[in-house]
């Protein structure tokens, strides 16, 4: 049995076993971080553990390759063998891999936090790029009020366009219509959430400011809220509320059945008769939804990992350059297509 250690890609040591390999096979044992009562003196060191902060832990039931172990943080090395991961985004310890369907149980103060530099974003750098988050019945969620939360980055002060969607296409007596809904800036720098049923009911929501999203990453959050008959549709920017509309008509069900989530380029959208007819080109670190409207106080944190878990349905958070919902709720990575990438945000560590 041969043991390899790497620090930052870098081989530091190997020890190379001259007995057989001791089998340390458990059947009922825990994975443990942290604290562990029964690992105490005399029977092994250490006497207390390391502080700090974790963000990520992969397990393998395979011994990579030393090729691997360099490229060992990003979504596609070993796939197939890949038994365990938890990043912590979603604010529950879920195995994002789906094979352990139970969060893991914080105790001794161990709590799980936001960190504010993200390592990588999904680039959308041109009109055709786009990631493709295959559909899931979780996904059916806008009969009633939900939530929506996307950090970005706009490429150029000026850029505008599609931001995310996800419609089907209804064949009706007046021809083919969209259901579904889809976020974007216009020229004019107005958020616009736009529903449609299908049927030929359509609400344009729009906000009256006009915003920029170029620079620093910017914050947008679009909230449904079904209440007495009526849907009240709300955007905010950075913590700060645009404007809000109080439709006066019974709330029109935009549910789609068998529809993709799209970031970017949504083909069924920007081929409508209606606005937008190309994508936002942008950097986006970060896509939350809920299938619930948050109150306004959570919606001031809504990108930290620990806010309305019971509703949260989708967490793509591009960190360890992977389209994982890290929720688990979705077992299938979103597609890249036409140009889109995962790029690191920021240098490494020296």
């Amino acid at each position: 049995a041969s043991i390899t250690a790497w620090l930052d890609g870098q081989q530091i040591d190997s020890f190379d076993n001259i007995r057989s390999p001791v089998n340390i096979t458990t059947t009922k044992a825990n994975l443990v971080v942290g604290n562990q009562n029964i690992i105490r003196p005399p029977l092994a060191q250490p006497t207390d553990v390391l502080t700090g902060a974790i963000r990520l832990i992969k397990l393998w039931n395979t011994a990579l390759s030393a090729g691997q172990i360099p490229d060992a943080q990003q979504n596609a090395t070993a796939q197939n063998n890949l038994i365990g991961m938890w990043n912590f985004a979603d604010g529950k310890g879920n195995d994002a891999t789906g094979h352990n369907p139970n969060p893991a149980v914080l105790g001794g103060g161990a709590a799980i936090v936001e960190i504010q530099d993200r390592d990588f974003a999904l680039n959308l750098p041109r009109n055709a790029a786009a990631l493709t988050i295959p559909f899931i019945p979780a996904y059916a969620f806008g009969k009633e009020s939900f939530t929506i939360a996307i950090k970005l980055t706009a490429t150029a002060p000026n850029t505008q366009g599609l931001i995310f969607s996800q419609v089907s296409t209804i064949k009706t007596t007046w021809g083919k219509k969209l259901q579904g809904f889809w976020i974007w800036l216009d020229n004019s720098g107005l958020i616009h959430c736009s529903q449609s049923d299908g049927q030929g009911n359509i609400l344009d929501f729009a906000t009256t400011q006009s915003i920029k999203m170029a620079g620093n990453p910017h914050t947008l959050v679009i909230r449904r809220q079904v209440t007495n008959s009526q849907a009240i549709t709300t955007a905010w920017l950075d913590e700060e509320k645009q404007s809000s509309y109080a439709n006066q008509r019974p709330p029109i069900d935009i549910t789609t059945q068998n529809a993709d989530l799209i970031a970017g380029n949504n083909p069924a959208v920007l081929s409508g008769r209606s606005a937008p007819t190309t994508i936002m080109t942008a950097e986006m670190n970060l896509i939350k939804i809920w299938s619930d409207a948050l109150s306004d106080t959570q919606i001031k944190t809504a990108t930290q990992p620990n806010v309305a878990p019971a509703s949260l349905i989708g967490v793509w958070d591009f960190a360890n350059d992977q389209t994982m919902d890290i929720t688990g709720t979705n077992p299938d990575a979103g597609q890249l297509t036409g140009g889109a990438t995962v790029i690191p945000t920021k240098s490494s560590s020296p």
